[in-house]
């Protein structure tokens, strides 16, 4: 069955009228027809059967489906360059991640541009939809590193962790039991300077490491995410 993602808030029941991209998409794209059955979901947990007719899809009632495995995954991450940062999205996508924040280091590449967050929305609701995740990472504004770290609420039962070359084993940091949410920051190319590792770990981040090898700005968080979900969740 065709999955649609349709945004927060649209799933009401009734009739949905479509978007003109969602209708190339469903037209063109999936070359579907009148009395097409699609599964629509609203990338918060929110799905329903809709049946296609002309530009609207006739809705039946909505369910609600539960969170994934484990505890919530925040990525900090320091966008890389070009395609590599796309990559990073649709990959952090499929692994589960709850929340994807961009923050602005001091070796950061370049800042992103203003329409930045609407084209990497797109890039994620197009990977939730060829995954089929119910649950859409929430994608938020660039903001520097230190303003993340200084509106940072810690509750007890969070965990944060902070990539650095030379800390210890990730295996050593995480807890036996399962924290509330989690939350990771990797640097950019080059790595995060000394003193922001610091920052961060004044902020409650724990500092560790993934082995001898430097890992790319990409691939380190994905790393992560995975080792994360395959401790937690319900990776293995």
């Amino acid at each position: 069955m065709t999955r649609l993602i349709v945004g927060s808030g649209r799933l009401t029941g009734g009739v949905l009228p479509l978007t003109a991209g969602e209708l190339h998409y469903l037209r063109r794209v999936r070359r579907l027809r009148d009395g097409a059955l699609i599964d629509v979901c609203d990338g918060q947990g929110a799905r329903c059967d809709g049946v296609l007719q002309g530009a609207d899809l006739e809705l039946s009632s909505v369910e609600s489906l539960p969170m994934p495995a484990g505890p919530p995954v925040e990525l900090w991450f320091a966008p890389p360059k070009g395609d590599r940062l796309d990559w990073l999205l649709e990959k952090a996508t499929e692994l589960g991640a709850a929340v994807l924040r961009p923050v602005l280091c001091e070796r950061s590449v370049r800042a992103p541009s203003a329409d930045a967050v609407e084209r990497w929305e797109r890039i994620v609701q197009a990977a939730s939809r060829q995954c089929g995740c119910a649950w859409e990472p929430i994608v938020l504004a660039p903001v520097p590193l230190n303003v993340s770290l200084a509106d940072r609420v810690v509750e007890p039962t969070d965990l944060g962790l902070v990539l650095a070359v030379g800390g210890p084993p990730l295996r050593q940091v995480l807890p036996t039991e399962a924290p509330t949410r989690l939350r990771v920051l990797t640097g950019p190319e080059g790595g995060l300077t000394d003193g922001e590792v610091a920052a961060a770990e004044r902020a409650g981040f724990a500092r560790c490491g993934l082995g001898p090898t430097i890992l790319r700005a990409e691939t380190a968080p994905l790393t992560v995410l995975a080792l994360l979900r395959h401790r937690f969740g319900d990776l293995g």
